[in-house]
């Protein structure tokens, strides 16, 4: 078992693997679907109108959000050369699948850290080619190490909705300071065919995959919880 400080971890994106499943879960698995299939189906499926919800206050006791700050320390931990003022100067960036919490996480280290955050521009102006934004970004930039989050949010996909992205990538190619940036990887995918921004931004982490001694780990923790 992994100890609790341990559970959080990051990975180059490109060495993501997906936790293959035990043997054990997958013959679980094969033998549950055989039965279902020798049982057949129920006689009787219950209706949209025949299911209550559930009590808002029951789902968070059962499944309570997550507590980023242990990511944020882990992810500090990972950058802490890079962090500290005497760190190399560059752009690190952060990529997660939607709802990883990889904004969460990096906006919680910057909480920590106390480090200014750089919001992506309002969807208004994006749609009316306002590029004040920029403007926001060469203020930041020129105070120090700098966190950007969301950066599926400073474009649109449509050849005129790269404006901003254009200007953000342009001033961090001549950048001498430090930047932090999270991305959604599905942008990201994204943008690697299009513009690939890569050898301005550097490789991403991710989030490492939680394996079999993670989800324990989490699970232990979710039991003592919901007994208390």
């Amino acid at each position: 078992m992994i100890e609790e400080e341990k559970f959080w971890s990051f990975c180059q994106l490109v060495a993501y693997k997906v936790p293959s499943e035990p043997p054990g879960e997958v013959v679980r698995k094969g033998f549950s679907s055989l039965v279902r299939r020798l049982r057949g189906l129920p006689s009787q499926v219950p209706t949209a109108t025949q299911l209550r919800p559930v009590d808002p206050e029951i789902v968070h006791h059962f499944a309570p959000n997550w507590e980023w700050s242990g990511a944020a320390r882990e992810l500090g931990a990972r950058l802490q050369d890079w962090l500290e003022s005497g760190g190399d100067p560059g752009v690190r960036l952060i990529v997660g699948g939607p709802f990883s919490g990889a904004a969460e996480i990096v906006r919680a280290l910057a909480a920590q850290r106390e480090l200014p955050v750089l919001e992506p521009p309002p969807l208004e102006e994006l749609l009316r080619g306002d590029r004040s934004w920029l403007d926001r970004v060469d203020g930041h930039l020129s105070k120090g190490l700098t966190v950007i989050p969301r950066m599926e949010r400073c474009f649109l996909r449509h050849p005129d909705g790269f404006d901003l992205l254009r200007g953000l990538l342009d001033r961090l190619a001549s950048f001498s300071g430090r930047c932090l940036i999270q991305c959604q990887s599905w942008a990201w995918a994204f943008l690697e065919k299009l513009v690939n921004p890569e050898p301005i931004l550097g490789p991403p982490l991710t989030l490492a995959p939680i394996d079999r001694d993670r989800f324990r780990l989490w699970l232990h923790k979710l039991l003592i919880k919901v007994a208390e």
